[in-house]
């Protein structure tokens, strides 16, 4: 889908759930259109979040049963959704929807992707909601497995842990973009209110063969042009002095800067500092080296 309405269950912190914008004529008992993910949210949401509310959710191949008890609705039952030709499914009739207001992260990245001309789907994984790209529109038909993607997520510092993209962002919310898995580490990550850097990566990837390759070369490209922002000239600073777990040692800018651009070959990310100082760090989060003029 390329264009997004969020819903919530009335009266409920449940949601919100993206689905195709509904007509004026629509009332909170009509049904929404939901993509796959979205509806396994849904039944996730009831199962777990909503445990005791009289109604439980199970899949039956591709249908979504829904069935609840007397409590629910006065008789027990179940419905059955199956999607429709274009893959939807159609839900609603045994709870009032609300259309939710709000800004969320996944809804400002959506904008921000569609003011370069990229389209973003929602994709739920493990209990939360991501945000998948891929070069066109075929593409998105196809499984994460077989279609070339990037995945943009949010992590939050002080939970250390992933977070869903439909919430308001927080100042510790920082922005991941991972190529193509939901494991392993991130390509790049920024700040949350540098939504626009991840912006810039993804439109360049987009315009790239769009490959794993691509995005990985583009990782590298962005933290040399970093470097080269960050680092002074040799003749303002014709020595560095590199600190690696407490060890210290002053070399030459050359040598220096060789090595800092290997590092990044080879996986390392940089964080900018003040005065021409920055620190590589190791794939994974693992050794440091902090570099500053001598």
């Amino acid at each position: 889908m390329d264009t997004y309405q969020l819903f919530t269950v009335d009266g409920s912190s449940l949601g919100p759930y993206a689905a195709l914008p509904v007509p004026v004529s629509w009332n909170g008992y009509d049904p929404i259109c939901v993509t796959r993910s979205i509806a396994e949210q849904i039944a996730d949401d009831l199962n777990w979040r909503d445990a005791g509310c009289g109604l439980t959710a199970d899949w039956d191949g591709p249908n979504l049963v829904l069935v609840w008890d007397q409590d629910h609705r006065g008789d027990a039952g179940s419905e059955t959704f199956v999607p429709g030709p274009d893959g939807l499914y159609r839900i609603g009739g045994l709870w009032p929807w609300m259309e939710w207001e709000g800004d969320t992260a996944g809804q400002q990245a959506i904008r921000a992707l569609g003011e370069r001309g990229i389209s973003a789907d929602y994709e739920y994984y493990e209990g939360k909601m991501w945000l998948v790209i891929t070069r066109d529109r075929d593409a998105r038909d196809q499984s994460l497995a077989s279609a070339a993607c990037l995945l943009l997520h949010i992590f939050n510092e002080a939970a250390d842990e992933d977070v869903d993209v439909n919430r308001a962002p927080v100042p510790l919310d920082r922005w991941r973009v991972f190529s193509g898995t939901f494991e392993g580490e991130p390509l790049i990550e920024f700040g949350v209110d540098r939504l626009d850097r991840c912006v810039e990566f993804i439109a360049a990837w987009v315009a790239s063969n769009g490959s794993a390759a691509a995005a990985q070369a583009i990782v590298i490209e962005q933290r040399r042009a970093v470097l080269r922002a960050t680092v002074l000239p040799r003749t303002a600073a014709p020595e560095y002095t590199v600190s690696v777990n407490g060890d210290t040692a002053t070399m030459p800018w050359g040598i220096v800067m060789a090595s800092a651009q290997k590092s990044i070959r080879a996986g390392a990310s940089i964080t900018p500092g003040d005065a021409g100082t920055f620190t590589l760090t190791a794939p994974g989060g693992g050794r440091s080296a902090h570099f500053q003029p001598a």
